[in-house]
């Protein structure tokens, strides 16, 4: 588990605050933090957040959190809305897509995947970025695995891993306590599939102590020197390190220096960045990048893309030089009552549960028969009673598991 959340936690049992108006934010995300983390129940989190709802003080926390705890439980429109309910709304001058799309002249849209692969197997480092409440992300992450396991990747680099991975590493499957976003079934997948191929997943999250202004600065740094570590350690390693956000910038930004820029002064190794949280879908094309509105409309893009024209990668003008390539998300539309952007993973089908009314108003977990009874969900979701409930599994056998108090059980199996 990531320093930043223990830290959290270690400041709620010190100091236990029940006035919202009295509480700063940081003491805000280690109550509600502190809440999932004691028994992994995915429900509280959300249940308690109500009572902040109000705070002017917490509104930037509410929402963050709110969106990460919605994306646990599979609810990607609510993630999507909560998130960008941080951000003002804003108004695109009806010109402004028009002129976005000259900057894609010459340009065509190609598999980003395919592309990618093609740039990977010289390289010994590659970095992926995700935004923490987007899950598709780490789908796309896995869809990369069983290719670079062939060019010889052989580490998976995870920040939100705690430093007690030969355990995982030996299961082969996550567990409550093994991280934070972990926790997440998609995430959870990630590392199943991982392991399964042969990887070995690897935590490089800064664990010092540290307070002050400068302790930011000091985690891109140790993520940094934890990353050369193993390569130290092994020095025929390849890594796939797959980070949150602005992580993997290559290049200052208000003047601070990310870990991947840090890694390539340290290392003198450049790392292949590939950003894939900027062009995506939000809650309303109001939220979302112009530079994708525009892309949108000119490639129809139904798949993971890159933008390519000869030998040049697009990536947004005013972060030319931040990474060396930015993937092109599709609009997802849901499919079978589920977000679909499971059709990333082939692997999964719908499987119907009925009856539906038993379900109602209740989270529904499915876990795969066999791991440890404190597993993570391979998926699940607050089922609303409206239409068909379909949980999305890839073949074998789940034990479902049925609201908070995890009495209603029953076993299902699913075929290809």
């Amino acid at each position: 588990m990531s320093k930043h959340f223990l830290s959290l936690i270690v400041l709620t049992l010190l100091c236990r605050l029940t006035n919202a108006q009295s509480m700063d934010p940081g003491l805000y995300y280690s109550r509600i933090n502190d809440l999932f983390l004691k028994e992994y129940d995915y429900m509280k989190p959300l249940d308690s957040l109500s009572a902040f709802n109000n705070d002017e003080a917490l509104r930037g926390a509410y929402y963050q959190l709110s969106a990460t705890y919605r994306s646990f439980i599979g609810d990607y429109a609510a993630a999507l809305k909560d998130y960008n309910a941080m951000y003002p709304p804003r108004t695109l001058p009806p010109d402004t897509v028009a002129k976005r799309k000259e900057a894609f002249t010459g340009f065509h849209a190609e598999d980003a995947v395919t592309k990618i692969l093609s740039l990977t197997a010289k390289r010994r480092v590659v970095m992926i970025n995700e935004a923490h409440h987007i899950p598709y992300h780490r789908l796309f992450t896995k869809s990369l695995l069983q290719k670079l396991y062939q060019q010889g990747f052989r580490y998976l680099a995870l920040e939100t891993l705690a430093y007690h991975a030969e355990a995982l590493n030996k299961r082969k499957y996550p567990v409550q306590g093994d991280g934070f976003y972990s926790a997440e079934p998609l995430f959870g997948d990630l590392i199943r599939t991982a392991t399964r191929l042969g990887f070995r997943v690897v935590a490089y999250e800064d664990t010092t102590d540290c307070s002050g202004a400068d302790c930011y600065q000091q985690r891109e740094i140790a993520e940094a020197q934890n990353l050369i570590n193993l390569l130290k350690k092994d020095p025929t390693a390849k890594i796939l390190v797959h980070a949150g956000y602005d992580h993997i910038m290559e290049q200052p930004r208000n003047g601070f220096k990310r870990m991947a820029m840090y890694f390539t002064e340290m290392s003198g190794i450049d790392p292949l960045t590939i950003n894939q949280e900027r062009m995506c879908e939000q809650d309303t094309i109001s939220h979302e990048n112009s530079y994708y509105v525009a892309a949108q409309q000119l490639f129809r893009i139904d798949r993971p893309s890159v933008i390519v024209k000869q030998d040049s990668i697009w990536v947004e003008p005013r972060l030319a030089g931040y990474f060396d390539i930015e993937v092109f998300h599709p609009r997802f539309r849901m499919n079978a009552g589920r977000p679909g952007y499971f059709k990333l993973d082939p692997s999964r089908i719908p499987k119907a549960l009925t009856p539906e009314a038993m379900f109602k108003n209740r989270l529904v977990q499915a876990y795969f028969k066999g791991e440890e009874k404190d597993g993570i969900p391979v998926d699940q979701l607050l089922y609303d009673g409206k239409g068909p409930l379909y949980l999305m599994l890839p073949q074998g056998e789940f034990e479902i598991i049925v609201g908070e108090d995890k009495q209603n059980t029953l076993s299902i199996r699913q075929e290809r």
